[in-house]
């Protein structure tokens, strides 16, 4: 009996085998090649394909007399928060602008051009919490120029927590943006001479920030960038531009000190009351091909160069770096003790935004057509 269960085993044994080999010779000669090695985890994501077509014109419009630091990049957007664009949906944790911009004559449709990008994941405004009387976005006249329109952020007290106040610009859940170029105008009004005067030291007066990749999702290798206004000094001060990278310590849950890199800007104040066009460069790279270049014009002055950076733009360790996943581009976020300082005099902490224009580079994404 046991004699005749072995011979069984072998049968089986030696059919599967047979079959095995007939799987393997058939992939031979259709050309294919097993990969007994492949695997996917969360720490090597799927990388952007590398010859995949460009995007249809349709999405990318043209560079013409916009100003960018690349010429590998493709105006996809642009607004100047004109009539046709509107808030919408505003709520306790955000908020989003909807419409078409028709003082252009393209790439000024939010929906459309924006969100419709296949790089593009999402856009919105994001409070995280508060009320309408606590922070708001709105799209207001220019306080210089009643015919222009322009994008306020405002914080009368903090909304997170009771500590910290936010009001900010979200494009998140972007796909293999390995380039990026955008410019926008700012204007820091009046009330920004009060946080000059300030009796302590700023660090972060947070204005702009790039994640790759996010720590709110379940992202490896995180790591940001964040652009800050600064005070160096505890007595009245000018303000400069602060640039910082940072990876995240999971222990711990928070980001790491000290920085990955960390560079202030000592010999450009910022000014206060008067437009500005603000225009940053990022790529994506190692310490030696990452680049983050920051660029401020004044109104009726000349640019600055205020950072060019050659540096890490991804986390250290990150073996597929996969692009730029999330990034604001305007945004008004900073401590209890900043507010104050500008609300203890009757006035509210207010940035001005306005003519922002995003170009992204083209490579790596499917066509529309």
């Amino acid at each position: 009996m046991l004699f005749i269960s072995n011979l069984i085993a072998i049968y089986f044994l030696m059919k599967g085998m047979i079959y095995k080999i007939s799987f393997y010779l058939l992939l031979f000669f259709l050309g294919c090649k097993p990969n007994n090695n492949a695997k996917v985890t969360s720490d090597n994501p799927t990388p952007c394909p590398e010859n995949s077509k460009h995007p249809s014109k349709d999405l990318l419009g043209s560079l013409e007399g916009f100003d960018v630091q690349s010429d590998t990049t493709a105006l996809i957007f642009q607004t100047g928060f004109e009539p046709g664009t509107k808030i919408i949906n505003q709520n306790k944790n955000d908020a989003t602008i909807i419409g078409t911009d028709r003082t252009f004559k393209n790439w000024n449709n939010w929906k459309l051009h924006l969100e419709r990008n296949p790089k593009i994941g999402y856009f919105n405004i994001q409070y995280q919490g508060g009320n309408a009387n606590q922070r708001l976005a709105e799209i207001v006249p220019d306080p210089y120029d009643p015919n222009n329109n322009s994008l306020k952020f405002w914080i009368k007290e903090p909304n997170v927590d009771q500590d910290v106040g936010r009001v900010q610009a979200n494009i998140y859940n972007n796909k293999c943006i390995k380039k990026l170029d955008y410019s926008v105008r700012l204007l820091l009004p009046s009330e920004f001479n009060n946080v000059k005067k300030a009796p302590f030291r700023i660090k972060w007066l947070t204005l702009m920030e790039f994640w790759n990749n996010a720590n709110w999702e379940a992202e490896p290798n995180q790591f940001r960038i964040t652009v800050n206004l600064q005070k160096s000094s505890k007595s009245t001060d000018s303000l400069r531009i602060g640039i910082r990278s940072q990876i995240r310590d999971h222990k711990l849950n928070k980001w790491k000190d000290p920085h990955v890199w960390d560079y202030m800007n000592s010999t450009f104040a910022v000014p206060v009351g008067k437009w500005m066009n603000i225009e940053v460069h990022f790529v994506e790279g190692d310490d030696t091909s990452g680049r983050f270049i920051l660029s401020i014009t004044p109104e009726g002055g000349s640019k600055s160069v205020i950072h060019d950076i050659t540096n890490f733009t991804h986390h250290p360790n990150d073996p597929n770096p996969d692009g730029l996943s999330h990034f604001n581009p305007m945004k008004l976020y900073t401590s209890k003790e900043v507010i104050e300082q500008v609300t203890s005099t009757g006035s509210l902490l207010n940035v001005y935004w306005d003519d922002f224009r995003l170009a992204i580079s083209p490579e790596n994404i499917e066509s529309s057509d």
